[in-house]
């Protein structure tokens, strides 16, 4: 018998939190996962390219390892650009400071452009889903906005030092204030200023 002891908890909203005994003898690839708080498949896959220690043994076709064993390749393994590990945490909640600031002071204005995900996650140190995360937290608080398949930009209505007319209405005939002396409106199209 595996001697692995894994202490299973259903929360209220139907969800289920495993968490693994790392007093336990042996754990199985689903202890693996659990404490990785990854899916099985994932742990099959770092197995399949040898980016985890061999099982310590097999019983019957079950792959087992020592807690020990797994929990100190766990925290020495290099994670570069990964989310999660105590430490990268910071990094990204220093990014997302850094970028509250950033748009505040007006040294991003309103419609600039972020970095991508890949890029924020390189510069932090921190794994793209924690990026991601901190991203949403930005969008939440009106900072900024995500433009599907072109990023993250600056919304228009953050508080900024700087303020800039938003992307999309560039070249569309927005009224700059200046007049041609006619008296009349210098938006195009039909419809005047009211069809914007």
């Amino acid at each position: 018998m595996v001697g692995s002891r894994s202490l299973t908890n259903v929360r209220e909203d139907g969800g289920v939190d495993v968490t693994t005994d790392p007093e336990a003898e042996w754990w199985t690839t689903s202890d693996v996962a659990a404490y990785l708080d990854v899916r099985v498949s994932t742990v099959t896959a770092y197995r399949r390219r040898s980016q985890m220690p061999e099982p310590d043994r097999t019983i019957g076709r079950t792959p087992v390892w020592r807690p020990k064993r797994i929990i100190e390749w766990h925290e020495s393994r290099p994670r570069p650009g990964a989310g999660g590990r105590p430490g990268s945490r910071g990094h990204v909640e220093d990014l997302g400071r850094d970028l509250r600031e950033a748009i505040a002071s007006g040294r991003r204005a309103a419609g600039d452009k972020l970095p991508s995900e890949r890029e924020l996650a390189a510069e932090s140190g921190a794994g793209r889903t924690a990026v991601r995360s901190m991203l949403a937290r930005l969008a939440a608080d009106g900072l900024i906005e995500a433009q599907h398949g072109r990023g993250y930009f600056v919304s228009p209505t953050a508080p900024s030092g700087v303020e800039t007319v938003p992307e999309s209405t560039h070249g569309a005939g927005v009224d700059t204030g200046e007049s041609s002396g006619d008296g009349s409106n210098d938006v195009e199209g039909a419809g005047g200023a009211d069809a914007l």
